[in-house]
C-alpha cells in the first residue's frame, strides 16, 4: 500500500511543478522530478503490471539518481562546470568498476555499499554547503522560508537512512535474520516522507 502511494507521489509531483509552478526558477528541481517519475512508472507499468524482471533496471537507477541529485547541487550551490564533470567521471568510473564486479559475481557488497555512500556523501556536502550560503548571505533568519529547506531535509532523513539500513542489510543478510524485513518498512516510510517532501517544497514554491 506504502510503496503504490510513492509511486502515485512521485507522477503526482511531476503534474504539481508543470502547471502550478514557473518552470524556470525550478529547473534543477524538475529534473529530479522528472526522474523520479519515470522511475515510478517503469515500477508500475513494467515491474508490478507486467512482472519484468527489474534488476538492471535498479542498478542502473541509482546512477541516474546521482547526475541528478549532482545537477541539482550544482545549481543550488553554484558548483563550477569543470567540478560538475569531473565529479561524474570519477563516479562513472568507480561504479562501472563496482557494477563490474557485481555483474561476474565477483563481489555484491561493493556495489550496494558504493551506492548509499556517496548518496549520502553527496547530499550531506552539497546541504551543508546551501546552509552556510544562507547564513552568510544573511538575508533572513529562518531556513523555513526557503522552499528548498524541505527538500533538502526530506534527502537528509532518506539518504542517511537508507545508508543505515544498507550496511546492516550487509550483515542481516548472511544470517537471515527476519527483523530485516522491518527496516525495509522503515525504508519505506522515509522514502514516503522524502517524496511529500517535494509537495511541501512545490506548494512553498508556489505561495512565494
Amino acid at each position: 500500500m506504502l510503496y503504490s502511494l510513492i509511486i502515485l507521489l512521485n507522477i503526482f509531483s511531476l503534474l504539481l511543478l508543470v502547471f502550478y509552478v514557473k518552470l524556470k526558477s525550478n529547473n534543477n528541481l524538475l529534473h529530479l522530478v522528472i526522474l523520479f517519475s519515470f522511475g515510478a512508472l517503469y515500477e508500475l507499468i513494467f515491474t508490478i503490471y507486467f512482472k519484468v524482471n527489474s534488476e538492471i533496471w535498479f542498478k542502473i537507477y541509482p546512477f541516474l539518481e546521482f547526475i541528478g541529485l549532482l545537477y541539482f547541487f550544482r545549481k543550488l550551490i553554484g558548483l563550477s562546470q569543470s567540478v560538475f564533470y569531473i565529479i561524474i567521471g570519477i563516479y562513472s568510473v568507480l561504479f562501472i568498476y563496482m557494477y563490474y564486479l557485481y555483474h561476474f559475481k565477483i563481489s555484491s557488497t561493493a556495489l550496494e555499499l558504493f551506492i548509499p555512500i556517496t548518496h549520502c556523501l553527496l547530499v550531506f556536502t552539497g546541504s551543508t554547503k546551501w546552509t552556510i550560503q544562507q547564513f552568510e548571505k544573511l538575508e533572513t533568519s529562518s531556513l523555513l522560508h526557503f522552499p528548498v529547506f524541505y527538500i533538502l531535509s526530506g534527502m537528509i532523513l532518506y539518504y542517511s537512512g537508507t545508508f543505515f539500513i544498507f550496511g546492516l542489510e550487509t550483515i542481516f543478510r548472511y544470517t537471515k535474520s527476519p527483523v530485516l524485513l522491518y527496516y525495509w518498512y522503515i525504508n519505506l516510510l522515509l522514502l514516503f516522507i522524502y517524496r511529500l517532501s517535494f509537495y511541501i517544497a512545490i506548494w512553498k514554491a508556489k505561495k512565494v
